[in-house]
């Protein structure tokens, strides 16, 4: 036998038992791995991409903008992808909203109406759906200036 040959033939047994010392050794470390627990599916949340939201008195004079995440809160996974399919219609419908009034409250600009920007961005998604496969809506963050606070 040629010496080529035995090398091939070593290099092969050598992966081999490599391989099988591998596997071995991945069963083991997986043995005692803790189940991961089983828990009740809660409620799913998607997320809005980012919108600026105009802060206006009622004369109408322009303040300054406010960058607003929200997410949706879903009761039932099994509705998330008809929600995220919407997404473009949502985000349509808040941003006329938003710009559509004032989103102070006593006409300060430095004062938001966190719970009337909530309700009129429920009556939007109430529109688009028409029935409750929306839960809360969320204010993940809403960055405003310095000085100026939300009403929550």
């Amino acid at each position: 036998m040629n010496a080529t040959f035995l090398r091939k033939c070593a290099l092969i047994i050598s992966l081999i038992t490599g391989l099988v010392l591998g596997l071995s050794f991945s069963v083991r470390a997986n043995e005692g791995a803790p189940e991961p627990e089983k828990t009740a599916p809660g409620p799913t949340v998607v997320e809005v991409p980012v919108l600026l939201m105009p802060i206006a008195t009622s004369s109408g004079r322009m303040h300054y903008y406010a960058y607003l995440l929200i997410q949706l809160e879903i009761p039932s996974p099994n509705d998330r992808w008809s929600v995220e399919d919407k997404i473009p219609y949502i985000q349509d419908a808040f941003v006329r909203e938003l710009h559509a009034r004032p989103n102070v409250q006593n006409d300060d600009p430095m004062l938001i109406d966190v719970p009337g920007i909530k309700a009129r961005l429920a009556a939007r998604i109430h529109d688009i759906f028409g029935d409750d496969r929306v839960g809360e809506i969320i204010f993940k963050e809403l960055a405003l200036p310095r000085g100026a606070q939300s009403s929550e």
